[in-house]
């Protein structure tokens, strides 16, 4: 659980990219949108420790992601297109992690269930964070905005490397979780400050 959690910082990014590329410019201030993206990963945190049921975490991630899109312009229609959109994504994405970590031996890999586990959600994490990026490029050109050669590499190659180095770790470290948790973490960090610096520029 306490690697999930880890885990869930980029899912909660991810969410974020998403629901922002889809909707646009935001209608509170930056500290509220902050606020409401923490709430959102306590949220997370609570319904994976405490409840970990289908229904509920279907339940609980539609209703967060249409009330994470009130923090954005927008009408009803383009809100509730948003959650179907990242929900369906995600959900493909969780399904497609799921056939390829049978397919990949994950278990054969690390030799226990609990790593095994761990390499495929941080796996589908990457991938679908990896469809975001490629489709907030995909609405910038559609915008007219030219995305240079660096930028779709970069897109490609650093989540991946990162999810490299991530199972590397896993495979060297896995009897000492605690190095493995905050190896994940500060790779995750990078990333999320990588790209934020990169939107930053991109809207100067």
């Amino acid at each position: 659980e306490s690697m999930s959690l880890v885990i869930n910082v980029l899912y909660v990014y991810t969410v974020f990219k998403f629901i922002r590329t889809f909707m646009g410019k935001r209608s509170v201030k930056w500290y509220m949108e902050l606020l409401s993206y923490i709430a959102f990963y306590c949220v997370i945190a609570i319904v994976m420790i405490f409840f970990n049921r289908v229904g509920i975490n279907m339940i609980s991630s539609l209703i967060s992601f249409y009330l994470l899109t009130l923090l954005y312009k927008g009408n009803i229609k383009n809100r509730l297109m948003a959650v179907i959109t990242i929900y369906m994504t995600i959900s493909c994405t969780e399904a497609l992690t799921a056939a390829l970590g049978g397919y990949m031996r994950f278990d054969n890999f690390y030799g226990k269930n609990e790593y095994s586990l761990i390499a495929a959600a941080f796996f589908g994490r990457i991938l679908c964070f990896i469809i975001v990026l490629v489709y907030e490029n995909y609405k910038h050109m559609r915008q007219g905005v030219d995305i240079p050669i660096s930028n779709w590499l970069a897109l490609i190659l650093i989540p991946i490397g990162t999810f490299y180095i991530a199972i590397s770790v896993l495979y060297v470290a896995n009897n000492k979780p605690q190095l493995v948790g905050t190896s994940v973490f500060v790779l995750l960090v990078i990333n999320t400050i990588t790209f934020f610096l990169e939107d930053d520029l991109n809207n100067c």
